[in-house]
């Protein structure tokens, strides 16, 4: 149970620290991941600045000193021969250590085979001192004829570390004695340190003025993700007149244009949901209400006898109104939903339009309307589901039946085209604007009630027609010819005979 407990605890304390460390905003993830990023970035490129720097300058030093050793052997050697070692000779080499050790603070050994050694630098303090050095494999190099250069040593005779350098001196082409010279490694750390400190400021001035431009574009960048996510919340409480405005062309501009776009159209199909609700209610409390005054008359025994068959059929052609009405709006849910699936077959459409037509023979000897038939070809045999084709030509057509002026026209026209037959609808009568011609394909979309009397339709029809050509992967569309004449056509599969 114990053991329990304390897993409990574990989980929990680690559930608090990630809820507590866990980032909040965008804004707060890209702060601080570029801001860590420049951190590191800087520190370790003044690190790496400073050790090179540190190599660099010890390196330069020590060539430095190198030059002066040759020089004071230069001197020594040249003045030895031509002095035999006089005092002049001495004191001229002095010299040249006296500016060595005021550049450097160097200490300046002469040191002969029996590694007995003269500290130059302290010649003129303590006079001339000879000491005896312990055996050393750096200065038995110098012996050797070769420069060194040694950045750790010799530490038995200094308190603290020195870099130094060694240079044979030659008499007569023979190696005579090592000058060796040493400068105060804290000298030289001094130095590097305080060029490490005018580093670190130029490095801090940089990083502050680099967060300063890192926090503005972070809060540059997150500033339109933050007004996306506010007015999403609007549009998820039903205000779809909400507009991000941006005026950036990157991909967070493409971002808000998309959103900008998402809203018109939610805001178009809430439009359209209003519309549809009102026309759904008025289209089925019409019927209904007369269903009940009929039927109330009927009931109450006020209604005539010779008019109670005349009722009866009224209310019953309400019934099949309210039916096509509910049959309209299932088979559109399902044809979205894909549960109606295509049952093709090979079919001739050109005697499937010329049966279709009788059945629209007394609307259009109603309307006095001129019906031309322009088929391509006697038959033309075609691939779909003939049913579902049928209904796209049958809302079509009741389509234009209704919008054609009286003694107007409506076509019904096939083109081949390849492997494509297009079917063409054509009505003249009272034509929409451009701007609604493309709304007629949305779903609960109705045009305004002038375009003519017989409209008690909700506005499924075309929406029908498009799902069921979409279903066959084949395209419908719709435009305004000649100025007056209103055209539907649709593609079909077209199979050679």
């Amino acid at each position: 149970m114990g053991n329990k407990n304390s897993l409990g605890s574990r989980v929990q304390i680690r559930e608090i620290i990630k809820n507590k460390f866990r980032y909040k905003t965008i804004f707060g993830k890209l702060f601080t991941i570029y801001g860590s990023m420049l951190f590191l970035f800087l520190f370790t490129s003044l690190f790496i600045f400073v050790e090179l720097y540190r190599a660099y300058f010890i390196n330069y030093i020590q060539n430095s000193m190198l030059n002066h050793a040759t020089l004071i052997a230069n001197t020594y050697e040249q003045l030895a021969q031509e002095n035999s070692f006089s005092e002049s000779t001495f004191d001229t080499v002095i010299i040249e250590v006296n500016v060595l050790s005021s550049m450097m603070n160097a200490s300046t050994w002469l040191v002969d085979k029996q590694n007995n050694m003269l500290s130059l630098s302290d010649v003129e303090e303590e006079g001339i001192i000879v000491k005896n050095l312990m055996t050393s494999s750096d200065i038995e190099k110098v012996f050797t004829g070769e420069s060194i250069k040694i950045l750790h040593g010799f530490e038995e005779y200094f308190s603290d570390p020195v870099v130094s350098v060694g240079y044979p001196i030659r008499i007569n082409g023979v190696i005579d004695a090592a000058l060796i010279i040493h400068a105060p490694m804290p000298e030289l750390i001094k130095t590097v340190n305080d060029v490490y400190l005018i580093a670190f400021s130029v490095a801090v001035v940089a990083g502050c003025a680099y967060i300063f431009i890192i926090y503005n574009i972070a809060k540059k960048l997150t500033e339109p993700i933050k007004n996306m996510s506010y007015v999403a919340r609007d549009i998820a409480n039903g205000n779809f007149e909400q507009e991000i405005k941006i005026d950036s062309y990157d991909e967070l501009g493409e971002l808000a244009d998309a959103f900008n776009h998402m809203a018109k159209k939610l805001n178009d199909v809430d439009a359209s949901r209003k519309t549809f609700v009102a026309n759904v209610s008025h289209d089925m409390r019409s019927p209904l209400t007369s269903m009940r005054g009929y039927m109330m008359s009927i009931v109450d025994g006020v209604a005539p006898p010779e008019k109670i068959a005349h009722y009866n059929q009224i209310v019953l052609d309400q019934t099949e109104r309210l039916i096509k009405l509910t049959n309209d709006l299932l088979e559109l849910n399902r044809l979205e939903d894909g549960r109606f699936p295509l049952n093709l077959s090979i079919f001739d459409i050109h005697e499937l339009i010329r049966d279709l037509v009788y059945q629209f023979e007394w609307i259009i000897k109603d309307k006095d309307i001129k019906f031309n038939l322009v088929l391509d070809g006697n038959s033309q045999l075609v691939e779909a589901d003939d049913s579902k084709i049928i209904r796209v030509l049958q809302n079509l057509l009741d389509n234009a039946c209704k919008f054609v002026d009286i003694g107007g026209t409506i076509e019904i026209e096939t083109v081949v085209d390849k492997s494509k037959l297009w079917v063409v609808v054509k009505n003249t009568g009272t034509i929409l604007p451009n701007e609604e011609l493309e709304r007629v394909w949305d779903r609960f979309y109705k045009s305004d009630s002038s375009r003519g009397e017989n409209t008690m339709g909700m506005g499924l029809g075309l929406v029908i027609v498009k799902e069921i050509i979409k279903q066959h992967n084949e395209t419908v569309a719709v435009e305004i010819v000649q100025g007056s004449v209103i055209k539907f056509y649709f593609s079909l599969e077209r199979i050679d005979d």
